[in-house]
Protein backbone atom coordinates (compact mmCIF):
# COMPACT_ATOMS: atom_id res chain seq x y z
CA UNK A 1 0.00 0.00 0.00
CA UNK A 2 2.80 2.39 0.90
CA UNK A 3 4.70 1.57 -2.30
CA UNK A 4 1.63 2.31 -4.37
CA UNK A 5 1.49 5.83 -3.01
CA UNK A 6 5.18 6.52 -3.57
CA UNK A 7 4.48 9.54 -5.78
CA UNK A 8 2.36 11.22 -3.13
CA UNK A 9 4.91 10.41 -0.43
CA UNK A 10 7.72 11.95 -2.49
CA UNK A 11 5.61 15.06 -3.10
CA UNK A 12 4.80 15.30 0.62
CA UNK A 13 8.46 14.90 1.51
CA UNK A 14 9.51 17.62 -0.95
CA UNK A 15 6.89 20.05 0.38
CA UNK A 16 7.95 19.33 3.97
CA UNK A 17 11.63 19.81 3.09
CA UNK A 18 10.82 23.16 1.47
CA UNK A 19 8.81 24.20 4.54
CA UNK A 20 11.64 23.26 6.90
CA UNK A 21 14.18 25.07 4.73
CA UNK A 22 11.95 28.16 4.67
CA UNK A 23 11.63 28.14 8.44
CA UNK A 24 15.38 27.78 8.88
CA UNK A 25 16.01 30.63 6.43
CA UNK A 26 13.57 32.82 8.38
CA UNK A 27 15.35 31.93 11.60
CA UNK A 28 18.76 32.63 10.06
CA UNK A 29 17.58 35.97 8.66
CA UNK A 30 16.20 36.93 12.04
CA UNK A 31 19.49 36.01 13.68
CA UNK A 32 21.48 38.24 11.35
CA UNK A 33 19.38 41.31 12.08
CA UNK A 34 20.86 42.88 15.23
CA UNK A 35 19.34 40.06 17.27
CA UNK A 36 21.01 37.19 19.07
CA UNK A 37 19.61 33.76 18.23
CA UNK A 38 21.27 30.46 19.13
CA UNK A 39 20.04 26.96 18.33
CA UNK A 40 21.24 24.23 20.73
CA UNK A 41 23.34 26.70 22.74
CA UNK A 42 22.95 29.31 25.46
CA UNK A 43 22.58 33.02 24.77
CA UNK A 44 24.52 35.46 26.93
CA UNK A 45 23.95 39.21 26.99
CA UNK A 46 26.78 40.61 29.04
CA UNK A 47 26.66 43.65 31.30
CA UNK A 48 26.85 46.90 29.31
CA UNK A 49 25.81 45.12 26.11
CA UNK A 50 22.63 45.91 24.19
CA UNK A 51 20.87 43.62 21.66
CA UNK A 52 17.57 43.73 19.80
CA UNK A 53 16.17 40.34 20.91
CA UNK A 54 17.64 37.31 22.65
CA UNK A 55 16.33 33.89 21.58
CA UNK A 56 17.63 30.41 22.35
CA UNK A 57 16.22 27.15 20.97
CA UNK A 58 17.36 24.28 23.18
CA UNK A 59 19.37 26.45 25.57
CA UNK A 60 19.18 29.06 28.33
CA UNK A 61 19.17 32.84 27.97
CA UNK A 62 21.23 34.80 30.49
CA UNK A 63 20.78 38.56 30.46
CA UNK A 64 22.99 40.99 32.37
CA UNK A 65 22.72 43.84 29.89
CA UNK A 66 19.90 45.39 27.87
CA UNK A 67 17.42 43.83 25.42
CA UNK A 68 15.34 46.25 23.36
CA UNK A 69 12.63 43.75 22.40
CA UNK A 70 11.88 40.33 23.85
CA UNK A 71 13.69 37.41 25.46
CA UNK A 72 12.63 33.86 24.53
CA UNK A 73 13.92 30.41 25.47
CA UNK A 74 12.43 27.29 23.88
CA UNK A 75 13.44 24.20 25.86
CA UNK A 76 15.46 26.21 28.39
CA UNK A 77 15.20 28.87 31.07
CA UNK A 78 15.76 32.63 31.29
CA UNK A 79 18.04 34.13 33.93
CA UNK A 80 17.89 37.90 34.48
CA UNK A 81 20.75 39.41 36.43
CA UNK A 82 20.44 42.43 38.72
CA UNK A 83 21.44 44.80 35.90
CA UNK A 84 19.21 43.26 33.22
CA UNK A 85 16.78 45.51 31.34
CA UNK A 86 14.22 43.95 29.00
CA UNK A 87 11.88 46.35 27.22
CA UNK A 88 9.66 43.58 25.85
CA UNK A 89 8.24 40.28 27.06
CA UNK A 90 10.15 37.39 28.61
CA UNK A 91 8.90 33.97 27.45
CA UNK A 92 10.01 30.42 28.23
CA UNK A 93 8.66 27.21 26.71
CA UNK A 94 9.49 24.24 28.91
CA UNK A 95 11.63 26.21 31.38
CA UNK A 96 11.45 28.85 34.08
CA UNK A 97 12.24 32.52 34.56
CA UNK A 98 14.67 33.53 37.32
CA UNK A 99 14.57 37.28 37.94
CA UNK A 100 17.03 38.72 40.42
CA UNK A 101 16.46 41.89 42.40
CA UNK A 102 17.18 44.94 40.26
CA UNK A 103 16.22 43.33 36.94
CA UNK A 104 13.65 45.32 34.96
CA UNK A 105 11.07 43.78 32.60
CA UNK A 106 8.73 46.22 30.89
CA UNK A 107 6.55 43.54 29.28
CA UNK A 108 4.98 40.34 30.54
CA UNK A 109 6.69 37.22 31.86
CA UNK A 110 5.22 34.07 30.27
CA UNK A 111 6.04 30.42 30.97
CA UNK A 112 4.56 27.49 29.06
CA UNK A 113 4.75 23.88 30.21
CA UNK A 114 5.63 21.28 27.54
CA UNK A 115 5.84 18.16 29.70
CA UNK A 116 2.81 16.68 27.92
CA UNK A 117 4.81 16.64 24.68
CA UNK A 118 8.30 15.81 25.92
CA UNK A 119 7.03 12.95 28.12
CA UNK A 120 6.44 10.92 24.96
CA UNK A 121 10.19 10.87 24.29
CA UNK A 122 11.62 10.54 27.77
CA UNK A 123 13.25 7.25 28.60
CA UNK A 124 11.27 5.41 31.29
CA UNK A 125 12.91 4.53 34.61
CA UNK A 126 14.79 1.21 34.85
CA UNK A 127 12.54 -1.81 35.16
CA UNK A 128 11.92 -3.36 38.56
CA UNK A 129 9.67 -3.01 41.55
CA UNK A 130 9.71 -0.01 43.81
CA UNK A 131 8.57 0.14 47.37
CA UNK A 132 6.48 3.14 48.38
CA UNK A 133 5.09 3.09 51.93
CA UNK A 134 5.04 -0.68 51.91
CA UNK A 135 3.12 -1.03 48.63
CA UNK A 136 4.76 -2.19 45.37
CA UNK A 137 4.41 -0.02 42.24
CA UNK A 138 5.80 -0.52 38.78
CA UNK A 139 7.70 2.44 37.26
CA UNK A 140 5.38 4.83 35.50
CA UNK A 141 2.28 3.28 37.09
CA UNK A 142 0.47 6.51 37.90
CA UNK A 143 1.09 8.21 34.51
CA UNK A 144 -0.04 4.99 32.85
CA UNK A 145 -3.25 4.83 34.88
CA UNK A 146 -3.96 8.46 34.02
CA UNK A 147 -3.38 7.80 30.31
CA UNK A 148 -5.52 4.65 30.44
CA UNK A 149 -8.44 6.37 32.14
CA UNK A 150 -8.41 9.27 29.69
CA UNK A 151 -7.94 6.93 26.71
CA UNK A 152 -10.97 4.83 27.67
CA UNK A 153 -13.06 7.98 28.05
CA UNK A 154 -11.97 9.25 24.62
CA UNK A 155 -12.70 5.89 22.99
CA UNK A 156 -16.14 5.85 24.57
CA UNK A 157 -16.97 9.42 23.52
CA UNK A 158 -15.15 9.62 20.17
CA UNK A 159 -15.10 6.09 18.71
CA UNK A 160 -15.41 7.29 15.10
CA UNK A 161 -12.42 9.62 15.40
CA UNK A 162 -10.25 6.93 17.01
CA UNK A 163 -11.37 4.40 14.38
CA UNK A 164 -10.47 6.82 11.57
CA UNK A 165 -6.96 7.36 12.93
CA UNK A 166 -6.53 3.63 13.56
CA UNK A 167 -7.58 2.77 10.00
CA UNK A 168 -5.20 5.37 8.60
CA UNK A 169 -2.30 3.89 10.56
CA UNK A 170 -3.16 0.29 9.62
CA UNK A 171 -3.56 0.87 5.90
CA UNK A 172 -1.04 3.69 5.48
CA UNK A 173 1.64 2.83 8.02
CA UNK A 174 4.50 4.21 5.94
CA UNK A 175 2.70 7.47 5.28
CA UNK A 176 1.82 7.79 8.98
CA UNK A 177 5.46 7.26 9.96
CA UNK A 178 6.60 9.85 7.42
CA UNK A 179 4.06 12.42 8.57
CA UNK A 180 4.99 11.68 12.19
CA UNK A 181 8.67 12.38 11.54
CA UNK A 182 7.90 15.52 9.55
CA UNK A 183 5.43 16.79 12.16
CA UNK A 184 7.86 16.15 15.01
CA UNK A 185 10.68 17.94 13.19
CA UNK A 186 8.43 20.94 12.56
CA UNK A 187 7.28 21.45 16.17
CA UNK A 188 10.18 23.62 17.29
CA UNK A 189 10.81 25.44 13.96
CA UNK A 190 7.14 26.47 13.95
CA UNK A 191 7.50 27.63 17.56
CA UNK A 192 10.57 29.61 16.51
CA UNK A 193 8.68 31.35 13.70
CA UNK A 194 5.87 32.19 16.12
CA UNK A 195 8.42 33.55 18.57
CA UNK A 196 10.23 35.79 16.11
CA UNK A 197 6.96 37.10 14.68
CA UNK A 198 6.33 38.71 18.09
CA UNK A 199 2.52 38.67 17.68
CA UNK A 200 2.74 34.93 17.07
CA UNK A 201 4.03 34.34 20.61
CA UNK A 202 0.44 34.31 21.86
CA UNK A 203 -0.23 31.35 19.52
CA UNK A 204 2.45 29.14 21.10
CA UNK A 205 0.08 27.80 23.81
CA UNK A 206 -2.34 26.90 21.01
CA UNK A 207 0.42 25.02 19.16
CA UNK A 208 1.32 23.12 22.34
CA UNK A 209 -2.33 22.23 22.92
CA UNK A 210 -2.87 21.03 19.34
CA UNK A 211 0.32 18.95 19.31
CA UNK A 212 -0.51 17.42 22.70
CA UNK A 213 -3.99 16.43 21.53
CA UNK A 214 -2.58 15.00 18.29
CA UNK A 215 0.02 12.91 20.11
CA UNK A 216 -2.54 11.67 22.62
CA UNK A 217 -5.22 10.69 20.09
CA UNK A 218 -2.55 9.08 17.91
CA UNK A 219 -1.28 7.06 20.88
CA UNK A 220 -4.82 5.95 21.68
CA UNK A 221 -5.23 4.76 18.10
CA UNK A 222 -1.95 2.84 18.27
CA UNK A 223 -2.80 1.00 21.49
CA UNK A 224 -6.23 0.21 20.06
CA UNK A 225 -4.54 -1.42 17.03
CA UNK A 226 -2.20 -3.40 19.31
CA UNK A 227 -5.12 -4.61 21.41
CA UNK A 228 -7.14 -5.48 18.30
CA UNK A 229 -4.34 -7.64 16.89
CA UNK A 230 -3.68 -9.39 20.19
CA UNK A 231 -7.34 -10.20 20.72
CA UNK A 232 -7.61 -11.42 17.12
CA UNK A 233 -4.83 -13.96 17.75
CA UNK A 234 -6.98 -15.70 20.36
CA UNK A 235 -9.91 -15.95 17.93
CA UNK A 236 -12.00 -13.30 19.63
CA UNK A 237 -12.22 -10.64 16.97
CA UNK A 238 -15.01 -8.09 17.12
CA UNK A 239 -14.40 -7.13 20.74
CA UNK A 240 -15.51 -3.67 21.89
CA UNK A 241 -13.06 -0.87 21.14
CA UNK A 242 -12.79 -0.12 24.85
CA UNK A 243 -11.49 -3.64 25.53
CA UNK A 244 -9.03 -3.41 22.61
CA UNK A 245 -7.73 -0.11 23.98
CA UNK A 246 -7.39 -1.55 27.48
CA UNK A 247 -5.43 -4.58 26.30
CA UNK A 248 -3.22 -2.57 23.95
CA UNK A 249 -2.44 0.03 26.63
CA UNK A 250 -1.33 -2.62 29.12
CA UNK A 251 0.84 -4.37 26.52
CA UNK A 252 2.53 -1.16 25.33
CA UNK A 253 3.12 0.01 28.90
CA UNK A 254 4.63 -3.36 29.83
CA UNK A 255 6.86 -3.19 26.75
CA UNK A 256 8.03 0.23 27.86
CA UNK A 257 9.50 -1.33 31.02
CA UNK A 258 12.14 -3.10 28.91
CA UNK A 259 15.36 -1.03 29.08
CA UNK A 260 16.24 0.87 25.87
CA UNK A 261 14.04 -1.31 23.63
CA UNK A 262 10.91 -0.27 25.47
CA UNK A 263 11.71 3.42 25.12
CA UNK A 264 12.36 2.99 21.40
CA UNK A 265 9.08 1.12 20.90
CA UNK A 266 7.05 3.74 22.76
CA UNK A 267 8.76 6.58 20.89
CA UNK A 268 8.09 4.88 17.54
CA UNK A 269 4.46 4.27 18.51
CA UNK A 270 4.06 7.92 19.51
CA UNK A 271 5.55 9.22 16.25
CA UNK A 272 3.46 6.85 14.10
CA UNK A 273 0.34 7.79 16.06
CA UNK A 274 1.11 11.49 15.65
CA UNK A 275 1.58 10.96 11.91
CA UNK A 276 -1.61 8.93 11.72
CA UNK A 277 -3.52 11.82 13.26
CA UNK A 278 -2.05 14.25 10.72
CA UNK A 279 -2.69 11.90 7.77
CA UNK A 280 -6.26 11.20 8.86
CA UNK A 281 -6.93 14.92 9.27
CA UNK A 282 -5.61 15.65 5.77
CA UNK A 283 -7.59 12.75 4.30
CA UNK A 284 -10.77 13.91 6.03
CA UNK A 285 -10.38 17.50 4.87
CA UNK A 286 -9.71 16.33 1.32
CA UNK A 287 -12.81 14.13 1.42
CA UNK A 288 -14.94 17.03 2.66
CA UNK A 289 -13.66 19.25 -0.14
CA UNK A 290 -14.31 16.59 -2.78
CA UNK A 291 -17.84 16.03 -1.53
CA UNK A 292 -18.54 19.78 -1.38
CA UNK A 293 -18.68 20.01 2.42
CA UNK A 294 -16.54 22.18 4.65
CA UNK A 295 -17.48 20.88 8.08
Amino acid sequence: MFLQTGGRVKKTFRLAAIAILFLLICADGFARERNRVHIGDDVLVEAGEEVGSAVSIGGDVRVHGSVRNGVVSVGGSVFLGPGAVVNGDVTTIGGMVVKQDGAVVSGDINTYDTTRITSFFRRPPPSGWKEDRGMPFMPGMFPFLGFLALALIVVALLPDRVDLISSTIKYHTGKSLLWGIIGTLLIFPVALVLVISLVGIILIPLEILVVSIAFFLGSVAVVRIIGEKIIATVKKSGSPMVIETLVGSVVLWATGLIPVVGWLVISAASVIGFGGFIASFIHRRRHLVETGRTS
